[in-house]
């Protein structure tokens, strides 16, 4: 009976282990049928919930992290008599002349003026000392303060003072809003906004009254013991030197993974950051206007923030290079790890905080948004110090830990669009507190409000600026909001239903009208966004892995971890967490198109990998308070190995103090605070899951061919040759050489989109350097035309990351060119032009006719016929008048005689309509005397008549006809296709006529040069003038 009542007990001591191991093999099973592609996944997770948070019952302990009423150091009775520290006779001075002030002052703070005579201890010792509140006596002891200086006012009037300056940098501040309000560039309102922001911190600054010890126990929470954390005994300490080293080491491989990826080795630059990057470039340069620092950028009206953010990189790295526009995305994605390592850390303790550092630092999530600079690490980074400001806020009860809250969250209104959210959050949170403690506000009002004053005088500038150009805030969320009438059409379609009332706009009362629908829109957006970290992957451009954001042991533990938080939604900590998460995904991704879309969740990543650490910590604890895995073998050896380690260097012959003390710096006494086997194991599990991270990220990137690394590849490739060619881009409709990150790479790349090189070989001007044609994948076959022409032209292939051909290039020396251009002449016996007899001889000449530069062959018996054949170019799409001068002949054009010439007239003329390009021709003229002159002209309306230059004439028929004619005795080929009139409309490629509403990806212009694109199914058509500015969409 002992030994099953020892075992039932153990078994009880040990349920929420059990349970642990049982939950995470129920998760295993559903993340294997989620990866089947079964959705019944989903109950296994449920069920997997369920036996955690039921193992786990009155395992935990809530904090609720506010106080009540102020602070008041604990009298001598209150305080511990456990060592004391031996103290300095001193002779107490009069009670009178010890001014009277509450204080928060700690022994560790006064520790020179009462320690005594004795031998100065180790700075481990001195470190191990425990930090008391001072009791009366010793405060006595303490000489008076001193009443000069500036800080004398905060002594005689701290009240009047602090309310006088948060007037005055109101004040300021309404002074600069108006003023820059008149002038996004006005320097005197920058800096008077930047002085309202000291005043208000200095008004906030050197508080005492209420203050707070952060690390002092809290009376109002439910209990003062630590939640969820290991097991401290009392003769063990928290080890901050070995806690700061492994974080030290965690940055540093965040550092080395990130610089490793910082020039595009692995993923290439989208269109999008190119776009930013051109900007930033701009604001380098002295440019100003395209991006006023606290407003909008004038592309999309994206925030300013992010480019001016990039400049410290682009300075250093250049400002045409990857590297320079993606280094301040990386280094705040570093800055990141810190952030939440203190937010999680204030929350949740120590060991949590460095396994959420550990996995925020290689997950392949986080990764490639550090590769991406559109200021979605900067956003972040400012959500997580607003809310770790405000919680620390709430245990000191301190108003300058509120006003840098309000500064954080206000600052991120400067990145990201969707930064608005945190605003929404912050509501939610404060309405939470208040809420369930019904003391909150009445105890809390006055931070409150310094938090929201605060978060108004640095976002001041940009909400009155959006306020009076509302455009900033509606443009982009006519675009990608759901309740758009494109966003309602492309998502009711996305998931096969029905759109109702889709002849009517979108208002509050149509959704409600047709909820039905609406809401089961809403579940499939949402059941898309909350399932893409273990099941569903990314549907858009940005995340092109094809597989869901977290790996399997990830999504099991983070799916346990929203469980555990949503079950402990009454601790703020976690409900911090869960509507950080849960309100977060449905504001920027569940009310957005194409869910669920990895940049649209830009600073709500994070929480994903502290769910992580908090299921990953709550087991550990449940495994520490078995105490199945504590061996006293296993806890004496690093002690042991320590000792000797330390006993070596001390008695070694190498006495460099600095290098003594620098290892007891760093070296703890023990090697783990607890080195038992749960913290072996779990150092291991979280250094594989690291591992993990980084290959499946840049594996998965390097083995996708997706069109951030074509063309960015492109870019380098033009980077490299834009100073010796003249590039033409075959790459219509999928590609132009206007593309930002080309532009962005090759800033000083000459060349031009052309549709097909048929269409405007050989060359209609004399070449001053080399031409490059590159042609992308669909139009590779057209690379035999180039060679056709010229057959002495280059070709190189181009390959992909992963080896295969993607690109090809051809290289046409201008030599070779320049030289080609001319006509066919024939010199015939006779004098009929319409029956051609004995070919008497044959020359490539200059242009068509003959004078004195070009006089007939020497030796023609006359009469005679000279035929000139070739192509001639049409410069532009126009009437053009076509005429004869010399004597009687016959004119053919595009394999149609255009114009006839009788005996005994001088010439004739015709007008006939061109389109730009080379054209066939034909011309044949009676030849009488070796003295005639013969010329063909061409000239536009609207135009002064003048020679055809002699580069406008080719000797062969293009546009698929082979050499022929009388000249070449070769064979006429039939009338050619019709073939779509491709045409260069500045920025894009686009096909005359081409646009039809019922097809969707179709491309036409209209008669004004207004380019139309429909997209999607039912299609959705968007109008662009040349500039490439969005005119209109319906």
């Amino acid at each position: 009976m002992n030994r099953l009542r020892r075992l039932g007990t153990q078994t009880l001591k040990a349920r929420g282990f059990i349970a642990s191991l049982l939950a995470l093999f129920i998760a295993w099973r559903g993340q294997a049928a989620y990866d089947a592609r079964d959705l019944d996944g989903a109950r296994l997770y449920l069920l997997a919930c369920v036996v955690l948070i039921v193992g786990c019952l009155f395992t935990y302990k809530n904090r609720y992290f506010f106080r009540i009423g102020n602070y008041s150091p604990p009298s001598a009775e209150d305080i511990a008599p456990a060592t004391p520290l031996p103290l300095r006779r001193i002779d107490p001075p009069a009670v009178s002349d010890v001014p009277i002030v509450r204080t928060t002052l700690r022994v560790r703070h006064v520790a020179p003026l009462v320690a005594s005579d004795a031998p100065a201890t180790s700075l481990r010792e001195r470190r191990a000392s425990p930090t008391r509140p001072l009791n009366p006596t010793m405060l006595a002891s303490l000489p008076p303060p001193k009443r000069g200086g500036l800080l004398a006012i905060w002594r005689v009037r701290p009240l009047a003072l602090r309310l006088g300056l948060g007037i005055a940098a109101t004040l300021v501040s309404v002074v600069a809003v108006t003023l820059h309000e008149q002038d996004q560039l006005n320097v005197l309102a920058i800096l008077l906004w930047v002085v309202s922001l000291v005043l208000f911190a200095t008004a906030c600054a050197r508080q005492q009254t209420g203050l707070w010890p952060v690390s002092a126990p809290n009376p109002d929470e439910m209990t003062p013991g630590e939640d969820d954390g290991a097991i401290v005994r009392p003769a063990e300490r928290p080890n901050r030197r070995l806690e700061y080293l492994l974080l030290g080491l965690i940055l540093l491989v965040a550092i080395a993974v990130r610089a490793y990826g910082l020039s595009y080795k692995v993923i290439g630059m989208h269109t999008d950051e190119a776009e930013i990057g051109l900007i930033a470039k701009a604001l380098l340069h002295g440019n100003f206007a395209v991006a006023p620092p606290l407003t909008n950028s004038n592309w999309f009206f994206f925030p300013s923030g992010t480019m001016w953010t990039m400049l410290p990189g682009m300075a250093l790295f250049g400002d045409d290079t990857p590297a320079g526009i993606h280094f301040s995305s990386s280094l705040f994605s570093v800055l990141n790890i810190f952030a939440a390592f203190l937010l999680v850390r204030l929350l949740w303790g120590s060991r949590t905080a460095l396994i959420a550092a550990a996995l925020v630092s290689c997950a392949p999530t986080i990764l490639h948004f550090s590769l991406y600079p559109a200021g979605t690490e900067q956003m972040a980074l400012f959500w997580i110090l607003a809310f770790y400001f405000f919680f620390k806020g709430l245990r000191s009860k301190r108003y300058l830990d509120f006003v840098w809250a309000g500064y954080s969250a206000a600052a991120s209104l400067f990145f990201y669009p969707s930064s608005r959210s945190i605003l929404i959050l912050f509501v939610i949170l404060i309405g939470y507190l208040f809420v369930t403690r019904l003391r909150f506000l009445p105890n809390y009002w006055r931070q409150i409000g310094v938090f929201g004053l605060s978060l108004w005088l640095l976002a001041a500038p940009t909400a009155v600026y959006t306020f009076y150009h509302q455009e900033v805030l509606f443009e982009r969320l006519s675009q990608i909001s759901i309740f758009s009438q494109f966003g309602a059409a492309l998502s009711f379609s996305n998931w096969g239903l029905s759109y109702p009332a889709a002849d009517q706009p979108i208002t509050p009362q149509t959704v409600l009208a047709n909820w039905q629908p609406w809401l089961n829109l809403l579940g499939e957006q949402a059941k898309h966004t909350y399932l893409a970290l273990n099941y569903y992957d990314d549907r858009t451009y940005f995340y092109q892995t094809s597989k869901p954001f977290l790996p399997t042991l990830p999504a099991m533990l983070a799916t346990l971890g929203i469980a555990y938080c949503l079950w402990r939604w009454r601790d703020p900590r976690y409900f911090l967490l869960t509507i950080w998460f849960w309100a977060g995904l449905f504001l920027s991704t569940v009310l957005t198109i194409n869910p669920p879309e990895l940049l649209r969740m830009a600073g709500v990543v994070q929480t994903f990998y502290i769910f992580i650490a908090i299921a990953l910590n709550k087991i550990l604890y449940e495994a520490e308070r078995t105490g199945w895995f504590r061996a006293s073998e296993v806890r004496r050896w690093p002690e042991q190995q320590m000792t000797a380690l330390r006993s070596t260097i001390s008695t070694s012959r190498v006495r460099v103090r600095a290098a003594r003390s620098a290892f007891h710096l760093i070296a703890p006494a023990t090697l783990t605070q607890r080195p038992d086997y749960v913290n072996i194991t779990a150092a291991l599990l979280i250094a594989l899951l690291m591992t993990q991270g980084v290959q499946q990220y840049y594996d998965s990137f390097r083995d996708t061919k997706q069109q951030w690394a074509d063309l960015t590849i492109d870019g380098y490739y033009l980077r490299n040759a834009q100073q010796n060619y003249h590039v033409y881009y075959v790459g219509g409709p999928n590609g132009t050489i206007n593309f930002a990150m080309i532009r962005f790479l090759a800033p000083h790349l000459q060349g031009e989109d052309i549709a097909r090189p048929i269409d405007m070989l050989p060359f209609p001007h004399l070449l001053n350097k080399d031409a490059l044609f590159l042609l992308l994948p669909n139009h590779i076959p057209e690379g035999g035309a180039i060679r056709g022409i010229y057959p002495d032209a280059i070709e190189q292939d181009i390959p992909f990351i992963d080896g295969q051909l993607f690109r090809q290039a051809y290289i046409v020396r201008a030599g070779e060119a320049n030289t080609k251009h001319g006509v066919r002449a024939g010199y015939f016996a006779g004098g009929n032009i319409y029956q051609l007899d004995k070919l008497v001889t044959s020359r490539q000449e200059r242009f068509a006719g003959l004078d004195a530069s070009n006089p007939p062959p020497a030796g023609l018996s006359y009469p005679a016929v000279g035929v000139w054949e070739g192509s001639v170019y049409a410069e532009q799409n126009n009437t053009y008048t076509l005429k004869i001068e010399g004597g009687a002949g016959l004119l053919a054009f595009d394999q149609q005689t255009v114009l006839q010439v009788r005996a005994g007239q001088e010439g004739a003329a015709v007008q006939v309509q061109l389109t730009r390009g080379w054209h066939p021709f034909s011309m044949r003229v009676a030849l009488t005397s070796a003295s005639q002159q013969v010329r063909l002209g061409m000239v536009a309306n609207n135009t002064d008549e003048q020679l055809i230059p002699f580069e406008h004439f080719y000797p062969v028929s293009l546009r698929g006809f082979n050499e022929g004619g009388p000249v070449g005795a070769g064979v006429q080929p039939p009338p050619p296709a019709s073939i779509p009139n491709i045409a260069k409309i500045d920025p894009l490629l686009v096909i005359s006529n081409g646009l039809d509403a019922s097809y969707p990806n179709a491309v036409g212009v209209d008669a004004n040069g207004n380019i139309f694109v429909g997209t999607g199914s039912p299609p959705h058509v968007y109008k662009y003038d040349k500039s490439g500015k969005l005119v209109k969409d319906w």
